[in-house]
């Protein structure tokens, strides 16, 4: 079984620069640490995504890679792996350091982002239910270009990022959504058509 949602509907959140001068750090921080800090049972895989999206473009509040350090509590070993070229996922510092993936990188201080799409497959009986989320991530102007109250403007395009995540069914985490993967929409074509896959959405 398949279930989607589309842009429009309950997953649907930006955030730009343009917005910042109505919303100060301190409220900022605070919201931030209002939200989850690791998989909760009845946190979805879309509230997951907005707030790890969220955090990640507001990574230095209210510490340090505070967003990175939520994102690793979220991950899965074998994610952790990949987004660090199999070098921190073992440690919250070491994911710290070597959390160079393009996708990640991409969302660190973005302009704003949106969620897109949520799509759910229901589970097997040898694995829980899998959900894609469909992210568009704002980047910053490369040719200097400011906003009209003086700040650094977005770029006119955006690029695409596909978070997967899966439904655990063991415990001590049975029942939360942990974030498998994270790709780059052309990486993820570029696999699923080494792989033979015929699947485009």
């Amino acid at each position: 079984v398949i279930m989607s949602w589309h842009a429009g509907h309950h997953f649907r959140l930006v955030m730009c620069a343009a917005c910042h001068d109505m919303i100060t750090s301190g409220e900022m921080s605070m919201r931030l640490m209002q939200l989850p800090q690791r998989p909760t049972l009845g946190i979805g895989p879309a509230d997951i995504v907005e707030t790890l999206c969220l955090s990640l473009q507001h990574n230095s509040n209210p510490a340090p890679s505070a967003g990175l350090r939520r994102l690793f509590q979220f991950c899965t070993f074998e994610c952790k792996s990949a987004l660090t070229a199999r070098q921190g996922a073992r440690t919250i510092e070491r994911f710290v350091q070597y959390a160079h993936s393009p996708a990640i990188l991409g969302l660190v201080n973005a302009p704003g982002f949106s969620i897109l799409k949520l799509t759910i497959i229901s589970g097997t009986e040898t694995r829980g239910d899998i959900a894609v989320v469909v992210v568009s991530v704002d980047s910053w102007a490369t040719d200097g270009a400011l906003t009209t109250n003086g700040h650094a403007a977005a770029a006119p395009d955006s690029k695409q990022f596909r978070w997967m995540l899966q439904k655990e069914r063991r415990p001590p985490q049975e029942g939360c959504w942990l974030v498998t993967e994270v790709l780059a929409t052309t990486d993820w074509y570029l696999f699923n058509g080494d792989s033979g896959s015929t699947t485009t959405d």
